[in-house]
């Protein structure tokens, strides 16, 4: 059935990650080098990349409980005391969630989270944070996984925002797109939270009567699928609410829904797993990032995607029913090298400068206002950056 598909699919995304970090630690024990910290350097320098990616389709993904939750969201959203949206540090503005955001009260407390920051250099997130702050957004950069940075979130929601109701304590909600770390974020919050309460003074109320239930999380996007709340500490008192992540609708940019599945937000299967290793093999050569052919043990960087999950394959004895190599097992061996970090710290988005900033205000002082008998909005607006 559909259902047992979908299950088998995801436990295969599930088994892969593992098997990429597996890997990961045995190359690493071996070599006494982390792959990802090979020098960048361009050694293969008549290598041709491909000129252009040829995008088949244009990929939507919006399962019913997406339609629910955002329902439910904008019902949450007059008794909530701050937003927490939660975005992928690899595309700090692809991954903006402007269709919840763009419709949000101007008086509402909102912090943006640049979440798995260590997949990304940190002069990288760095900038993409001050090019957030400057456009008026306040913004902090954290690695859910290692609880890095998440008492600042913390920090700001204490130091800004005040109960509208004192005696059930703060309540804050984490939105995003699917994938991001939203439920992380919260178990991270949590763990933090009885870590500062075994370790604080005697009798403190820290925890006193909150239950440990994590949110559910992991690799595979889609996994919360319904708007739940966690309470995080007693006293002070403080909830989370989680929500599922609200895919982006169809756009123009057809690149922008696949950089968004070469980063995980969607299901592999659904996007095909072999157009998504096409797509990141693309922006690594084009990058002239070749880390990857240290990582996989190739002897020159490659175009053909079939050909790389093929070695991969041949080299991990990856094998179908037929016993022939298995190319869409090692082509999703080589898409989890890539999200969690081993060709590289990559940011997918390419940051705008000051200059270009600029120039979109100065363009927008001149273009006719969106309206009803204007344009949707004004030209050349930087998603994320509002």
């Amino acid at each position: 059935t559909n259902a047992e598909y979908m299950g088998s699919t995801e436990q295969e995304m599930t088994n892969a990650a593992k098997a990429a970090r597996a890997f990961t630690r045995s190359a690493e024990s071996a070599g006494h080098v982390s792959i990802s910290n090979f020098v960048r350097k361009d050694r293969f320098p008549h290598f041709k990349h491909r000129q252009e990616f040829v995008f088949e389709k244009n990929i939507t993904w919006f399962p019913a409980h997406m339609a629910n939750a955002k329902l439910k969201i904008a019902k949450r959203l007059d008794v909530v005391d701050a937003v927490v949206e939660v975005r992928d540090a690899r595309a700090p503005l692809t991954t903006a969630q402007y269709i919840l955001t763009d419709n949000m009260p101007k008086h509402m407390h909102r912090l943006i989270v640049l979440n798995k920051c260590d997949l990304v250099t940190p002069k990288m997130a760095y900038r993409a944070q001050s090019l957030i702050e400057d456009s008026g957004l306040p913004c902090i950069t954290t690695n859910a996984t290692e609880s890095t940075n998440v008492i600042k979130l913390k920090e700001f929601v204490f130091d800004h925002c005040k109960p509208k109701f004192k005696t059930i304590g703060l309540w804050i909600m984490l939105i995003g797109l699917p994938n991001t770390g939203k439920s992380s974020l919260i178990n991270a919050l949590k763990r933090m939270a009885f870590a500062q309460a075994k370790h604080g003074s005697a009798g403190n109320k820290l925890v006193h009567g909150v239950k440990m239930t994590q949110a559910k999380s992991g690799v595979v996007p889609g996994l919360t699928k319904d708007v739940g709340h966690f309470q995080i500490s007693n006293y002070p008192r403080m909830y989370c609410v989680d929500t599922p992540g609200i895919m982006l609708p169809k756009v123009d940019d057809l690149e922008v829904n696949l950089k968004l599945a070469a980063l995980g937000n969607m299901l592999d299967y659904w996007v095909g797993e072999m157009y998504i290793g096409d797509y990141i093999l693309y922006m690594l050569n084009k990058r002239r990032l070749f880390t990857y052919v240290d990582a996989l043990k190739l002897k020159e960087p490659s175009n053909d995607i079939k050909f790389v999950a093929t070695h991969v394959a041949q080299t991990l004895q990856m094998e179908n029913q037929m016993s022939y190599p298995d190319c869409l097992s090692g082509c999703r061996f080589f898409i989890n090298l890539f999200r969690i970090g081993q060709f590289g710290r990559v940011c997918m988005d390419e940051l705008p400068s000051m200059e270009q900033i600029e120039e979109r205000k100065a363009l927008k002082l001149e273009a006719e206002p969106p309206g009803p008998w204007g344009p949707a909005c004004y030209p050349g607006t930087f998603k994320g950056l509002e």
